[in-house]
């Protein structure tokens, strides 16, 4: 396993450990370049307490939850810190707890507890109970438990009453860590990475290769939950995590990321989106694995700072997340050592906070994409644009009212332009022009629905411009493969018309009618799409279970 390296902040000390510390120095300087990896930077305040110091993806997703337990307010980083102790009240049960911000407002119910014969008040609802099946435990791996498993939290679903799906992103020791959790939390997990199934085996743990050909939403198809391990599709801390790369995040690639969330929920069910995407991640994937530790550094010693000086945002877990998450954990102790916490967890120190891990770097880099270069669509998330969000993010594009079919054309500068595709027809960008080329002529087609400046419809069109031509070259009858724009207030009152919510898409047609359902799919070629063709070119009927079946076959 490769380690991953803390660094202490320099304390002061005597004389004669001046020269160790300098030694101690040296060895982290070599390990950095050694390894290119920083795991977390750790402070001493007490052996029987820890803080976790939460930022980036995770800390957005705990905003988010739809219980959320944050507040509202503009923070984006937060501490959780656990305790253990022994309980006042004559049981003298030893007992994890969440101790009293000094900042506090009172607002919540508190209680005492004694931690190393001090008395120390503690939020009374976050009370756990040490179980006997983890009494050998040592207080860090207890005290790590709490810490580290508040994703779990979030991704459950708490008032439903069947058993949940949830999917994993990732390969590293947290994810292998939350998934193997998953499943003793009872829930049908799945982990996808870049590694497949041969290289990892996690018991009642489905694990998925994040190449294979069917992108792996499609193939789970309805889950109740997302872990992101290696990505944050809500792109929190892009403006401000100090990687000077900002301008390269421009509007379109984060509705492009919003997008993925979106359809999470749209198309697969999923309620629940997590990240636990650190702010020292992003910088390291902005900037690279040679420039990027030098500046997590730098973040992480100014957080501290922020930490010291009491003006961090203390987490207080909900009531039920001992009893939902800690409790239960424990009682499967013996199934769940065997799984190695995240590495920043495991350094014996109070204060941690998550950095960045090399192999997480390569696999997110190495993750396949939708198209060449796309940074924003990894392979396997539905990545299609909601055509609600269209008005807002076209370019230039006005609010209009929905104009009839038969009104005045618009003035040609209005007009897009496209390049001359002998094998797709573009046709315009409102009804009207599918009214013209389609509908009045009586056409058997296939209409790709894009969006100027949606990039996976980018990616997608040279492929359906490739399925246009084969369709040409191999067969007789005359088939017409044509490509629309959605544009601004028409747009959206198109996709409306023919019922599509997000783009891209691909809608049928049959003697100028619409012909079976809108087919959205992200990557070509696509079995669904050519066994839809293949019954529009045949003269059947549509039939959705048909065509399902033949295209998973």
């Amino acid at each position: 396993m490769t380690p991953l390296l803390s660094q202490r902040l320099p304390q002061r000390q005597g004389r004669g450990l001046g020269l160790r510390r300098r030694n101690q120095s040296l060895v982290v300087l070599i390990a950095s370049v050694l390894w290119h990896e920083i795991g977390a930077l750790t402070y001493s305040i007490g052996s029987n307490s820890k803080s976790l110091l939460i930022d980036g993806g995770a800390y957005a997703s705990f905003k988010q939850y739809p219980r959320s337990f944050m507040g509202a307010d503009d923070s984006s980083i937060g501490q959780l810190t656990y305790t253990i102790g022994y309980s006042v009240d004559g049981n003298n049960d030893r007992v994890l707890a969440v101790p009293v911000h000094p900042n506090d407002d009172n607002s919540k119910e508190v209680e005492d507890i004694l931690v190393n014969r001090n008395v120390v008040r503690v939020y009374k609802d976050t009370i756990c109970k040490i179980e006997n099946e983890v009494k050998d435990w040592k207080d860090d791996i207890l005290l790590d438990t709490a810490l580290s498993c508040l994703p779990l939290y979030c991704a459950l679903q708490q008032q439903q009453q069947q058993q949940q799906t949830a999917v994993v992103l990732g390969s590293g020791e947290h994810a292998q860590y939350l998934a193997r959790a998953l499943s003793l939390l009872d829930v049908n997990t799945f982990l996808v990475s870049t590694k497949g199934a041969n290289s990892i085996n996690i018991p009642n743990v489905r694990i998925m290769d994040a190449n294979d050909d069917k992108p792996f939403c499609e193939t789970i198809g309805q889950f109740d939950a997302l872990i992101d391990t290696i990505g944050d599709e809500r792109n929190a801390g892009s403006r401000d995590d100090d990687s000077g790369n900002f301008d390269n995040v421009n509007g379109i690639e984060v509705l492009d990321n919003l997008g993925v969330v979106k359809n999470l929920k749209f198309k697969h069910s999923c309620e629940n989106y997590v990240s636990t995407f650190s702010r020292g991640a992003r910088i390291v994937k902005d900037n690279g694995a040679f420039f990027g530790p030098n500046k997590v550094k730098q973040y992480q010693r100014s957080i501290y700072q922020q930490f010291t000086s009491g003006s961090l945002k203390a987490i207080i877990p909900p009531a039920d997340y001992a009893s939902l998450v800690i409790q239960p954990l424990m009682k499967h102790s013996s199934s769940i050592a065997g799984y190695t916490l995240p590495k920043p967890l495991h350094i014996s120190e109070s204060v941690c906070m998550r950095g960045w891990s090399f192999a997480d770097f390569l696999e997110h880099s190495s993750w396949p994409r939708e198209a060449e270069g796309n940074s924003f669509a990894r392979y396997g998330l539905p990545v299609s644009i909601s055509l609600e969000k269209i008005v807002e993010y076209a370019p230039n594009s006005a609010v209009e009212t929905t104009r009839p079919v038969s009104n005045t054309p618009r003035k040609p500068q209005q007009k897009l332009v496209e390049k001359q595709n002998p094998f797709v027809d573009y046709i315009g960008d409102s009804l009207e022009d599918l009214h013209n080329h389609i509908i009045l002529p009586k056409k058997d087609a296939v209409v790709f629905l894009s969006a100027p400046f949606c990039r996976t419809c980018k990616s997608v069109y040279p492929h359906f411009t490739r399925l246009a031509r084969d369709d040409t070259e191999e067969v007789d009858a005359k088939l017409k493969f044509a490509k629309i724009d959605a544009v601004g207030k028409t747009g959206k009152d198109m996709g409306k018309a023919l019922g599509v919510n997000a783009v891209p898409s691909f809608i049928m047609f049959r003697d100028g009618k619409k012909y079976g359902e809108v087919i959205s799919v992200t990557r070509l070629p696509s079995k669904k799409l050519s066994t839809a063709i293949k019954f529009l070119r045949s003269g059947l009927e549509w039939d959705s279970s048909a065509i399902q079946k033949a295209s998973s076959a």
